[in-house]
């Protein structure tokens, strides 16, 4: 699929040709462009609201597929999908903006001259069949809130109609493949395999290895980021992993700075191991960087990672960003230090970059003024609901270093910015791409990130609200 699509916008530094569809994140718009040429050289610049001007038309909010559906007051072409829960999802069949128009939705699952009726539900774990409510086709996803669990549809038909019950016993029969509640240890299992690792919210933990230090006065020092193991971690929901690591005596051991953290890297890989073979439909990004000073080593860092602790058993190591599918029970390598394994990375300090044309990293740890790092963090949000542009990987530290802001310790900071976090990450309910944070179980913030993936679950008009509340 080619860029320049609601699918694959562009953004505002690509050439375009007249006709391609660009994304403008901080107000969250599509705009479709005019002219042949780069808008960031001849200064074409978007309208900062839904008008048109000179050199762009606005083309709506969302991209038009079924998983981010149009709505009917907002522009379209040919082909866009619109959802309103009374009416279903529905095809546009011209171009432009069915409220200007008056091209109304047909009513009672009807196609008329403007739209093709498709279904009233999406049936995928994003917006599920109803038993009662949907017709279904073999492969459908339905969900029932008396059983907190999804099923795979294995008929075509209404179920209702033929009594075609979902199983009591947490079993398949003959109608249903079981597969369970949302939880958070498995979530990925209901995430379509055929989606790039970049283009699915994935909550991790800053310095994660720090679970299980203990800083002995309080627990309010300077070092400690997270309450629980690695391997608790996982199963609360994280999926991205920063691994610190000091090379000392030829072996990888966990620091924070040069605080060491009681754990070795062995430690940490076998948690992971355990758990990807207890939920096999999971995967785990990795960062592995390098810590403090080297002391007592024969050989370099990257010498050591080869021979002690990778495996391609266990590891996904080209550069690249895989599709689920293909690294479900594995551990993808994000490489802050080089090697031919793994994501490359060149890291900067303290700052909002990017690396190449594909991963946009906001790491302002030591901001000192709290309106700026709100503004990075808000800004790396922005540019990760590029839902379509899958170049791209954004890494979001919420965190920052201790002792600014009058706060006492890196909890401080966490019990005062997580709920704001997680109330922006619901309001949003957008893609927000990796978001490392510190304390992520305080104010469900790695919850909030994992549900951003099922977003229209937390529509109440969807009937399924409810299903955030349950997710364990």
């Amino acid at each position: 699929m080619k860029l320049g699509t609601y699918e694959r916008p562009k953004y505002w530094g690509v050439d375009g040709v007249i006709g391609d569809i660009y994304y403008y994140p901080d107000y969250t718009l599509f705009f479709r462009l005019k002219y042949n040429g780069s808008p960031s050289d001849k200064n074409w610049y978007y309208p900062k609201k839904e008008v048109n001007n000179q050199f762009w038309d606005w083309v709506g909010y969302y991209p038009g597929t079924m998983s981010e559906p149009k709505t009917w007051r907002e522009p379209g072409i040919e082909g866009c999908i619109y959802y309103e829960p009374e009416y279903g999802y529905l095809r546009l069949k011209k171009d432009g903006n069915p409220s200007e128009h008056k091209w109304y939705f047909p009513s009672d699952g009807n196609s008329n001259e403007y739209w093709d009726f498709i279904d009233f539900r999406a049936g995928n774990p994003v917006d599920p069949k109803s038993w009662d409510v949907d017709e279904g086709q073999e492969g459908d996803y339905f969900y029932s809130a008396r059983l907190n669990s999804f099923f795979i549809f294995k008929k075509n038909g209404k179920p209702s109609s033929f009594n075609w019950y979902f199983p009591e016993n947490g079993q398949d029969n003959t109608y249903w493949h079981y597969m369970g509640p949302l939880k958070k240890k498995c979530w990925l299992k209901f995430i379509d395999g055929k989606l790039p690792i970049n283009q699915i919210s994935l909550p991790g933990t800053h310095d994660s290895a720090t679970g299980t230090y203990s800083e002995g006065i309080g627990e309010g020092g300077m070092v400690k980021t997270q309450d629980d193991s690695v391997y608790e971690q996982l199963n609360s929901g994280i999926r991205f992993i920063d691994a610190r690591c000091r090379h000392i005596s030829n072996s990888f051991a966990m620091h924070h700075g040069k605080i060491y953290l009681n754990k070795m890297f062995g430690d940490i890989l076998n948690e992971c191991k355990r758990f990807l073979q207890e939920n096999p439909s999971e995967f785990i990004l990795m960062s592995v960087k390098r810590e403090h000073t080297e002391e007592q080593c024969t050989r370099s860092f990257q010498e050591t990672f080869e021979k002690e602790y990778y495996d391609s058993y266990w590891w996904f190591g080209e550069d690249r960003f895989p599709l689920l599918e293909e690294v479900r029970g594995k551990i993808v390598l994000f490489s802050r230090f080089g090697g031919p394994h793994g994501i490359q990375t060149s890291w900067k300090d303290n700052a909002t970059f990017d690396i190449g044309e594909r991963i946009h990293v906001q790491d302002e740890y030591n901001q000192t003024d709290e309106v700026k790092k709100w503004h990075a963090i808000e800004n790396a949000w922005s540019f990760a609901a590029y839902r379509g542009n899958t170049e791209w990987m954004t890494i979001n530290f919420t965190s920052i270093a201790a002792g600014f802001w009058g706060t006492r310790s890196i909890r401080d900071y966490a019990e005062d910015k997580n709920p704001e976090l997680a109330t922006h990450i619901m309001s949003r309910g957008e893609c927000c791409g990796v978001v490392v944070s510190d304390f992520h179980n305080i104010a469900m913030l790695s919850n909030g990130v994992i549900m951003t993936n099922f977003r229209n679950m937390l529509n109440p008009a969807r009937g399924l609200f409810l299903a955030f509340l349950l997710i364990s």
